[in-house]
């Protein structure tokens, strides 16, 4: 199996690399970016169009997570449903602004302003591993009500015993909770 060699990029990969580099260098807090942060560019940069074509959707603005989480405060993870679907939003809180956090800003580890959606509900290690990718915390209340509520959506009983495939470790927990 080969594997795919992120370092190679086109032309006009490069030099929408360097564009967004500039539109975003006010903002970024570092001159040097990590190797990590450059695969993750390149990863979103390979995998999102601005053109609709196929399963491309359109992106609006997309914002690093360096420049919207100030480090000073502690940021936090929480959901709310969607009124108009009953769909989950999965965002970001200082306890005054809210960033929502959306599949595709999940899968680029950055907030973008799009239309995808998480669904009714989802699996409580997934959302551990947003709160991870995104270095939020949560509450134990939090994490107990997307265990409810996947259990409700999936099972139809939000008292219903999530089967642990579906539930986050102790270890990413306790590296996860306020």
């Amino acid at each position: 199996m080969s594997e795919v060699n992120l370092s190679l990029l086109t032309q006009k990969e490069i030099d929408t690399l360097v564009k967004f580099l500039k539109e975003t260098s006010d903002s970024v807090d570092s001159e040097v970016l990590s190797q990590d942060s450059i695969d993750k560019l390149i990863h979103m940069m390979h995998t999102y169009s601005k053109k609709t074509i196929g399963n491309h959707k359109e992106l609006g603005k997309v914002k690093a997570m360096s420049s919207v989480l100030d480090a000073s405060c502690t940021w936090s993870i929480s959901y709310e449903e969607n009124q108009d679907d009953g769909y989950i939003k999965l965002y970001a809180t200082d306890g005054k602004d809210k960033e929502y956090i959306t599949p595709r800003g999940y899968s680029c580890a950055c907030f973008v302003e799009d239309d995808s959606e998480w669904g009714y509900a989802i699996s409580p290690v997934h959302f551990v591993d947003v709160a991870k990718t995104f270095q939020l915390k949560f509450s134990k209340d939090t994490y107990e009500e997307i265990c409810k509520r996947f259990a409700d959506k999936n099972y139809g009983d939000a008292s219903y015993d999530v089967d642990d495939f579906f539930l986050a470790t102790g270890k990413d927990l306790m590296g996860c909770l306020l």
